[in-house]
């Protein structure tokens, strides 16, 4: 039902199943009245999904120029993950989704937000320098759609400001900076952390030239 399913959901009667170029309807009719029990609870689901300003990073790990050997990468992503992870619940952030190599964290915006990112992106920051292992960093600020639960087959924000900050990163790694900054999250950050531009670039599926920046060195 143009829904995003990553985990077992129940199928009801009308319900559509899009894969690839392929629609599927399902059909089971003698199952109708059931649905229209479950309508109310279904529909308070959906209402608690609801907009939010969100801060959003994606950190990942570097595989090119690595120096670790690979049967000690699991071991050591698994130990660089939870100390991220400490670190961005220290500063009131939620580790949303692992990405494999990575992972999404998540700041609902509120009025002290950008002093806690900075604080986040100052000890990711000298995470980096210790280069074991070595990762790129993507921060964004934006719009996103939370809540759900798992009647949506979703968890953790969601929308095109999430898919932009994942694109963020790929663009990270084309320029080779270890830290990126969209020009939203840079304009809350300037009044508590000091940053400076590299310039405009495309990022895939978004229109325009668009300027980043990142932290400024001391």
């Amino acid at each position: 039902n143009d829904r995003r399913v990553t985990q077992p959901v129940l199928l009801r009667d009308q319900d559509q199943i899009d894969i690839g170029p392929f629609r599927l309807h399902f059909r089971q009719p003698q199952a109708a009245q059931l649905a229209r029990t479950d309508q109310t609870s279904c529909e308070k689901t959906i209402h608690d999904v609801k907009s939010a300003k969100c801060w959003l990073l994606v950190a990942t790990l570097e595989s090119a120029g690595s120096s670790v050997i690979p049967e000690e990468l699991p071991r050591l992503a698994t130990r660089w993950i939870g100390e991220c992870r400490k670190l961005v619940e220290e500063t009131s952030g939620s580790v949303s989704k692992l990405l494999g190599d990575g992972f999404l964290a998540c700041w609902p915006h509120r009025e002290q937000t950008g002093a806690s990112i900075a604080r986040a992106l100052q000890g990711l920051r000298q995470a980096q320098s210790a280069a074991s292992p070595r990762f790129r960093i993507a921060l964004h600020f934006g719009q996103v759609f939370l809540g759900g639960g798992t009647t949506l087959g979703e968890e953790g924000p969601l929308g095109k400001e999430v898919s932009f900050v994942l694109r963020l990163e790929k663009l990270a790694a084309a320029l080779r900076e270890p830290c990126v900054i969209s020009e939203s999250a840079a304009s809350q950050l300037k009044p508590v952390l000091a940053v400076q531009e590299i310039g405009r670039h495309a990022v895939e599926g978004f229109e325009g030239s668009l300027l980043f920046f990142r932290i400024q060195s001391n």
